[in-house]
């Protein structure tokens, strides 16, 4: 199991190697919003199945409550 700082990097690498060209700081940030785009539709997908948080079964909501966390990561990278 990974941690939410470990999936963070991961999505955050793979949208950089998209865009990346050697050193430029434009490309990480672009790369970390296409990230916490993904997670925020991943939460919405989740949300929309349930119509709403409080009515998802507790594994949907740790699901939902890890992306949360994962999102939070993604803004505290700074490299990888």
């Amino acid at each position: 199991m990974t941690t939410p700082e470990e999936e963070a990097k991961v999505l955050v690498g793979k949208f950089y190697k998209i865009t990346k060209q050697e050193g430029y700081y434009e490309e990480f940030q672009e790369a970390k919003k296409c990230a916490l785009i993904c997670v925020d539709e991943k939460q919405e997908t989740i949300d929309k199945m349930f119509n709403g948080y409080y009515t998802m079964t507790e594994e949907w909501q740790k699901e939902y409550d890890e992306l949360e966390e994962v999102k939070q990561e993604i803004k505290k990278i700074i490299t990888l």
